[in-house]
């Protein structure tokens, strides 16, 4: 992860979507933009002990626009965002 985060384009912009915890578990769905043909989606999921994280999943995948997608719904519908932005 940190050899991925600093490879990333001075111009790139990370916005935190959900983030979901659970006993140990967070998991934190975000976007990549900037630097890139099309912003990345994705989801990490970190593992705590002691409060330090011991592990860390994660799955990156280009984002489709809502038209695009099957149901017409985009593919990062920010929680954090006004009701306007997620239509966008």
């Amino acid at each position: 992860m940190r050899g991925f985060i600093a490879d990333l384009p001075d111009t790139t912009r990370y916005e935190p979507g959900a983030i979901i915890a659970e006993g140990d578990l967070v998991m934190v769905h975000g976007r990549y933009s900037g630097g890139f043909d099309k912003p990345l989606l994705g989801i990490d999921i970190f593992r705590f002990e002691d409060g330090l994280v011991v592990e860390h999943r994660d799955v990156l995948q280009d984002e489709v626009a809502a038209q695009d997608t099957v149901a017409g719904n985009p593919m990062f519908p920010n929680p954090q965002a006004g009701r306007a932005d997620r239509q966008a």
